[in-house]
């Protein structure tokens, strides 16, 4: 009978497994749709999101500001040493500290804070982005059961994205930007999601790029505040 009540709980667990590579990349979307509220998610215009941010001894405070259409300003502090980021949705620029210049922003730098000003991430209207995604399979992070997606866009840059297979939501990235000869390759681990207006939004982001470690943790998350468009411009002088 032990025997028995094995082999049913084996082929239980096969036939999971099978049913779970028999989903199709579209279908994994869809339902990735579905666990991320994208229906609400695409009505908000604005998200602040408030962070402690940790670099081994360093600590400070994050603040990003989302606007639709492409607009981003990133503010970090680092034992009292601000650098501010912004996009506007044509021009990338940031202020480094000690410096009252705003200097432009190309190459990789400018690249980043593109796909970062993007709300929508990687899957909504991935086709219309020129994102290429292919499913490479199932495979396990963290003992957990995970779909891995490969995203190469048009310009060569790729990123391995894994989906919990129960959730249905990010928990890993691994993001490599620019020419094949200098690629910045960043891992992100992404956890602790939270509900904010209903729609699950990550609490915890683990990154390693460029060999920093570095753990931010969300503190708050504002949704459709009003926010100028003048923060994301950039300034002459400060």
């Amino acid at each position: 009978m032990k025997n028995c009540n094995f082999f049913l709980i084996a082929l239980f667990f096969s036939l999971m497994l099978t049913a779970a590579y028999s989903q199709t990349l579209n279908e994994i979307i869809d339902l990735h749709f579905d666990a991320a509220k994208q229906d609400k998610f695409n009505k908000l215009e604005t998200i602040i999101t408030t962070a402690k941010i940790s670099q081994g001894d360093l600590s400070g405070l994050q603040k990003i500001f989302h606007k639709r259409r492409g607009k981003i300003r990133i503010e970090r502090t680092i034992n009292k040493q601000t650098t501010i980021t912004a996009y506007d949705g044509k021009i990338g620029w940031e202020i480094l500290p000690g410096d009252s210049t705003a200097h432009l922003l190309n190459g990789r730098k400018l690249e980043e804070i593109k796909f970062e000003a993007d709300l929508d991430g990687y899957f909504f209207c991935w086709r219309e982005k020129s994102h290429h995604l292919e499913l490479k399979g199932l495979t396990k992070e963290d003992g957990k059961k995970v779909f891995n997606i490969l995203c190469t866009k048009d310009n060569g840059d790729n990123a391995d994205l894994y989906m919990d297979a129960k959730t249905y939501l990010l928990i890993k990235t691994i993001q490599r930007i620019g020419e094949n000869g200098a690629q910045n390759i960043k891992e992100t681990l992404i956890s602790n999601y939270k509900n904010v207006g209903g729609i699950p939004f990550p609490y915890r982001y683990v990154i390693i790029s460029n060999n920093v470690k570095e753990i931010q943790t969300v503190e708050k998350i504002l949704l459709d505040e009003k926010i100028s468009d003048e923060i994301f411009t950039m300034p002459k002088s400060i």
